[in-house]
């Protein structure tokens, strides 16, 4: 029987899963190599992460509570075909992340450092959207294609491109950061990264709090149930449950952000022409209503060669990057 660890590290808990990959699965059996393999989940849980701007610090947490796991269910790190960690920021080597600005990391040697904390050799790091965009392709809304883009957001804003089954990184790591595409030129909030006209800056959760807040201040009385609301508390959640609810000046929200996400995508198909893109991240919760503002931003905007992209909302929630770190080293 083999095993599999799959970690992925958020800027406020990193999730981590214990799998087992399935016998009877040809991929495993070598009746049928080229086939993906099957797998359960065993457990997965969380390490809370907020505020460890030191990863030397959150690494021996992250052992300890790998080692937990695995001697709940009789097993030791011999028995683990590999490790998998994603992160949010650029990936060289399969180890290095070269900067995570959420996390406040500089560049670190991530899959040495665990290496020695756990002694486990096949350890593998990738970005945390690209890890995503495995998981989603092997056991989620992805499966069945061959070419895909990912899209992640919540606090932050990424994309995991997959094409034949492999991740795309690009030269410098840096392939699939469409957060940072100047998609408001000139306009916006300064950047994470330094810049302003940033797509995360709009689409992002903080960013869809401060586009309903500008709407709120400016037209009050469009709002039924965001005004009722105490403005210091309000989340991208209460703005997409208040649409939902046909509050119009968060269904207006919903549609601008729609939009402009679908506007970004359609730069990407001009460069990367996927099968699929799979919506995912937090905001994925708002469900089919943005799902088909972001597919009318993308048709407004692409070259008509793409225009038929097909978009679906991701199915593994906040546990696709666990399911692609668990995937990747396999």
């Amino acid at each position: 029987m083999q095993y599999t660890f799959g970690i992925d590290i958020g800027a406020t808990t990193a999730k981590l899963g214990l799998f087992q990959l399935k016998s009877n699965s040809p991929a495993i059996s070598g009746k049928d190599p080229d086939q993906e393999p099957s797998c359960n989940l065993l457990e997965h849980t969380t390490v809370e992460t907020e505020g460890m701007t030191d990863p030397d610090e959150l690494f021996p947490h992250l052992g300890l509570s790998m080692h937990v796991m695995l001697k709940s269910h009789g097993l030791s790190p011999e028995n683990l075909a590999g490790v998998g960690i994603g992160v949010p920021g650029a990936v060289t080597d399969h180890s290095t992340v070269n900067q995570c600005v959420n996390m406040g990391w500089g560049v670190t040697d991530i899959g040495r450092s665990f290496q020695m904390i756990t002694g486990i050799s096949n350890i593998k790091v990738e970005n945390d959207a690209n890890l995503a965009a495995l998981g989603e392709m092997w056991q989620g809304g992805g499966q069945g294609s061959s070419s895909q883009v990912f899209v992640s957001i919540g606090t932050g804003v990424g994309a995991g491109i997959v094409y034949d089954g492999k991740i795309i990184n690009g030269a410098h790591g840096a392939a699939g950061e469409i957060g940072h595409l100047k998609v408001f030129d000139g306009w916006g909030e300064k950047c994470s990264c330094g810049g302003t006209g940033c797509l995360e800056q709009r689409v992002a959760s903080a960013g869809i709090v401060r586009r309903a807040m500008e709407l709120l201040k400016e037209y009050p009385q469009s709002s039924d149930i965001l005004r009722r609301m105490a403005y210091d508390r309000l989340t991208a959640k209460d703005v997409f449950d208040a649409a939902r609810d046909g509050d119009r000046l968060a269904a207006q929200v919903r549609k601008e952000t729609g939009f402009y996400i679908g506007k970004a995508l359609s730069y990407v198909s001009c460069v990367y022409d996927p099968e699929v893109y799979v919506i995912g991240g937090g905001i994925s919760l708002a469900g089919e209503p943005l799902l088909k503002e972001i597919e009318e931003g993308f048709r407004q905007n692409a070259f008509h060669a793409s225009v038929d992209t097909r978009f679906a909302l991701a199915q593994l929630g906040g546990l696709a990057g666990m399911y692609g770190a668990a995937k990747v080293v396999l």
